[in-house]
């Protein structure tokens, strides 16, 4: 059943029950709820002068947060930015010497080894220790081929940073 109240227009809420009447005592409006909660001015609506009869409360209560949403998509790279201050010298090395220090004196040579047990056979190398040195020849050989191949890519690299074909100098 459709209520009539009384109140100060501050007062209005946002949305009424339809056919709920609301009579402002300070403005002696009269508003009426229509079917979507919408209050609307009876004098306004009689008279057809305001083509705009709808009239908004104050603002209700604040909802819940709503669920979070999805991750959207990565955006691009943004610009490189620019080079900032020269940054304060670090802390001098140990005993003056370092990065931008003097180099320091030349050390004394150690003491001699003792010598070495003498060798099979008048000096022949046994096979285990050829064994043990083919392999770190081996070892030595794959790390070569790595440098070298890795020397290759960053020509290539340079190339194309430059756009120009890659040198064959090292």
């Amino acid at each position: 059943m459709a209520k009539m109240f009384s109140l100060k227009a501050g007062s209005l809420p946002s949305k009424g029950r339809a056919g709920d009447c609301y009579f402002t005592t300070d403005s002696k409006q009269i508003y009426i709820a229509v079917a979507d909660g919408a209050l609307l001015n009876l004098a306004d609506l009689l008279s057809g002068a305001v083509p705009h009869v709808r009239v908004v409360g104050p603002p209700g209560e604040k909802g819940l947060q709503g669920e979070k949403g999805t991750k959207g998509d990565k955006g691009e790279r943004g610009e490189k930015g620019t080079k900032g201050d020269k940054g304060d010298t670090g802390p001098r090395g140990k005993d003056g010497y370092g990065r931008d220090g003097d180099t320091g004196p030349q050390g004394k040579p150690g003491e001699a080894g003792p010598a070495g047990a003498p060798g099979r056979d008048g000096g022949r190398l046994d096979a285990t220790v050829l064994a043990e040195i083919k392999l770190e020849l081996k070892a030595l050989r794959g790390a070569v081929k790595q440098s070298d191949d890795y020397l290759e890519y960053l020509k290539e690299k340079v190339a194309k940073g430059r756009k120009s074909p890659p040198t064959t100098k090292v």
